[in-house]
């Protein structure tokens, strides 16, 4: 899952959303070759003026230069890319394996991943559901929908708070992984346990919160009278046609023999599959062929009639209300990032767990959504020390990103590898479309 320091994440998959925005949205520049010097004077041929729509065609041959090589250089197992358009896939590919011990290839369809705090964008999807039908008011008191009380640092927090991450939560060892499905605890009673320390008035100072997503899913749970599980397969992946996709722990049987491996790096053991308490914060596990339908509806649904699972209104109100404690910065939508890149409008959300890291983009206006997903940390030509993944008898809890050497060292390494490929990959989309290099 995430935490604010994480908000730099694998930066090698913004990268690739990056470039791969540049060139789906296309390019109105007209380029002109500069003539040799001391030739002629004489006129100069323009390259074609006008939109450089990119074909699926394109995106493949792109995708499969950059793709794989990234993945040998990082020494990452696998990955899937989906980019969608106007309502349609025009790209969805796998690259490398799922289980290096056999081989089997990543396939877009068919392997699912974790997305880690992606699952957030659902929980709160949910939430909207509930705020659209009028069961639940973003401005009421959380403890409207509680049956436990949490009082706000000098004012009550609200489900807007929740949404963008200004309830005023802190965040220490409060985001568990566990090794065992035995060990997860039931959501309610997780969240009852664990309440976190309220250190900022609520709406006054963005922190990042899991307990606080994972609080939304406890009141989707409530308000709906189903067990959250039950609500997301009814409410959200059933309208969508989402077939391949759980929050549940462990995962049906039906899904387990499609779940990809997670590994530190492709060269070390598989690392074991990691169960979470806080489940609505950041347990769904998903093919990026279903990606691509909960993308589709977002793009979708703030056109006259709405969609599948929001009403126009509903969703309009979900993505364009933004919350920005400084003008100068991105802000909070509910429930996704701002992440505004060369005057697009971008709504985003990004997922980490120790081994799985996960980058979805929205373009609002050009209705295009992009899914990047690796089953690796990766590496570089770092000297790194090995680090022990054996599974732990006892139940191991973590708070991600900070704490735990072995997830410190697996950030810091996912950031140096990212530095390194944002800029290849901005400067090759910057060459292949005559565009500025992106910043």
């Amino acid at each position: 899952m995430n935490t604010l320091t994480n908000r730099a994440r694998i930066l090698s998959i913004v990268a690739v959303a990056a470039a791969l925005s540049t060139a789906a949205i296309g390019n109105t520049q007209s380029v002109q070759a500069a003539p040799p010097r001391n030739a002629p004077t004489s006129p100069v041929e323009s390259f074609p003026t006008g939109q450089l729509e990119l074909t699926t065609t394109d995106l493949e041959t792109w995708l499969d230069g950059f793709m794989p090589t990234a993945l040998r250089a990082n020494d990452i197992a696998g990955a899937v890319v989906q980019v969608v358009k106007d309502g349609e896939v025009i790209g969805s590919e796998g690259f490398g394996v799922s289980d290096v011990a056999t081989g089997t290839p990543v396939d877009p369809q068919q392997t699912l991943f974790q997305v880690a705090s992606v699952s957030k964008t659902f929980t709160w999807t949910a939430v909207m559901q509930l705020v659209e039908q009028g069961k639940i008011d973003l401005d009421a008191d959380i403890n409207d929908y509680l049956d436990f009380v949490i009082e706000g640092k000098g004012a009550p927090i609200t489900i807007r708070n929740l949404m963008t991450h200004t309830a005023g939560f802190e965040e220490l060892g409060k985001n568990p992984l566990y090794y065992k499905a035995s060990d997860v605890i039931p959501l309610g009673s997780f969240l009852k346990q664990n309440v976190p320390g309220r250190i900022f008035a609520p709406g006054s100072t963005p922190a990042y919160s899991n307990y606080g997503a994972a609080l939304a899913g406890y009141i989707v749970q409530r308000v709906s009278g189903r067990s959250f599980d039950d609500y997301m397969d009814r409410n959200i992946f059933e309208p969508l046609g989402m077939t391949s996709s759980s929050f549940r722990q462990p995962l049906p049987a039906a899904l387990q023999d499609r779940f990809s491996l997670g590994y530190l790096t492709a060269s070390e053991p598989p690392h074991p599959f990691e169960y979470l308490s806080d489940a609505p914060a950041g347990s769904l596990a998903t093919t990026a062929d279903d990606m691509g339908r909960f993308m589709i509806e977002h793009l979708q649904n703030e056109t006259p009639g709405g969609g599948k699972l929001l009403n126009s209104e509903t969703a309009t109100l979900m993505h364009r209300t933004v919350t920005k404690e400084n003008s100068g910065m991105n802000g909070h939508a509910l429930g996704f990032y701002e992440q505004n890149r060369n005057g697009q409008k971008v709504i985003a959300h990004g997922g980490d767990l120790t081994v799985f890291h996960t980058q979805m983009e929205l373009y609002l206006d050009e209705g295009v959504g992009i899914l990047v997903s690796y089953n690796s940390a990766g590496t570089n030509a770092t000297d790194l020390p090995s680090i022990d993944t054996s599974p732990r008898p006892e139940r191991s809890v973590r708070m991600l990103g900070l704490g735990s050497s072995r997830l410190s060292r697996c950030s810091t390494r996912t950031r140096w590898q990212g530095a390194t490929s944002f800029r290849a990959a901005s400067n090759l989309a910057s060459s292949r479309l005559g565009t500025s290099s992106l910043k």
